[in-house]
């Protein structure tokens, strides 16, 4: 059975096989060091019985201030949350470990009250943009040349605090959800 913990710094020397998979972005050890020092509840692993790193997820939020609403009722959009990393490893995928992992990531940021949760997917991993779709999420934005040799898109999830998907309703930024 696999279990879910807070991602330490000495998973950082144990997750090469899926950080080098080609479906995961290559990002550099300052770059995980800081979302696990800076947001320590949103950065999971997923623990084999022995020991072996199967899955991981580091997430960030991002606070701003914006106000949204019909001119009677203003409502400050202050915070959302970010999918900065999700991977799973290849012998492991299929598993629900995913799911597991984002849910456990909403469950948090939705603790903190963020609006949706947001994150970035390459246009020709329709997989991962499948199971995003699975779990409620929306191609929200097209980014053209995103990645050095790809499109990709932005997927948006509402979050509870969002009961009207406010923030799905940029109408101009919004792609075909198919």
């Amino acid at each position: 059975m696999t279990a879910l913990r807070e991602f330490t710094f000495d998973d950082l020397f144990k997750f090469n096989r899926m950080v080098f998979d080609p479906l995961t972005e290559v990002y550099s050890i300052s770059f995980f060091m800081d979302k696990i020092l800076e947001f320590p509840m949103l950065a999971t692993v997923a623990v084999a019985p022995n020991e072996q790193l199967v899955g991981f997820i580091l997430g960030t939020r991002v606070i701003k201030d914006e106000l949204v609403g019909d001119g009677k009722n203003l409502d400050l959009i202050s915070s959302h949350g970010h999918v900065s990393v999700l991977s799973i490893d290849h012998e492991f995928r299929r598993l629900a470990l995913g799911s597991l992992l984002m849910e456990r990531l909403h469950a948090s940021m939705d603790r903190q009250r963020d609006w949706y949760v947001c994150l970035y997917v390459r246009s020709k991993n329709q997989g991962a943009i499948r199971f995003y779709q699975l779990l409620g999420y929306v191609k929200y934005r097209w980014l053209p040349h995103f990645y050095g040799n790809d499109s990709g898109y932005e997927m948006r999830m509402p979050l509870p605090r969002d009961v009207e998907r406010i923030c799905l309703k940029e109408k101009d930024n919004m792609v075909d959800s198919s």
